[in-house]
């Protein structure tokens, strides 16, 4: 079958199954290989949660990656620090929550794109405008920069990094390569 992800600020109409919590929120829907609807599911917060990018885990569950700017509440364990923070919800194989964590500074932090790695951990990465604060580890160089943060299986932080130049540096994706690093890619104006 398939997965479908995106973000939505819909009722409980039609073929969505739960009312928004704020703004947009995350949504997925289940479809088998005929492309009939198994089951969705809606994750957010009170305020903007959007979703950019999802991946089948090894235990046949799904991780959700995006940006969210809601505050505790709702399916959120964890406020946002800045205007934006990463936002990943890991649900099991019938699509229910088992974890979120977020990931962010002062500003605004967006994920882009993530992928389960080799030790069963995740790479999550996106650009950023924070400063040294929160969970980034690094100040910005620009507007905008490459960051990239490395989680565990459970999805506490292991390391991050940020590359930029003096202007705006925007990643699109990233994923590890055969020797066990991290090929990132997306555009520059610096």
């Amino acid at each position: 079958g398939y997965v479908l992800g995106g973000y939505t600020s819909s009722g409980a109409v039609g073929d969505k199954t739960e009312g928004s919590r704020g703004g947009p929120d995350y949504w997925i829907v289940k479809v088998d290989s005929n492309g009939d609807k198994q089951w969705d599911r809606r994750f957010g917060g009170d305020g903007i949660d959007t979703l950019t990018d999802l991946d089948q885990t090894g235990d046949g569950g799904y991780i959700l990656g995006g940006f969210s700017g809601s505050r505790v509440g709702g399916d959120k364990t964890e406020d946002s620090r800045g205007v934006f923070d990463f936002w990943i919800v890991k649900l099991d194989a019938a699509g229910m929550k088992q974890w979120d964590r977020r990931f962010g500074g002062s500003s605004s932090d967006v994920l882009q794109c993530l992928q389960q790695t080799a030790d069963e951990g995740y790479i999550l990465g996106g650009f950023s405008n924070s400063g040294r604060d929160g969970d980034k580890t690094e100040d910005s160089r620009g507007e905008w920069d490459y960051w990239i943060v490395k989680v565990d299986a459970s999805g506490a932080k292991q390391w991050d990094k940020r590359f930029g130049g003096d202007s705006n540096d925007r990643m699109i994706d990233v994923r590890q390569t055969a020797d066990g690093g991290y090929i990132l890619g997306g555009y520059s104006m610096s």
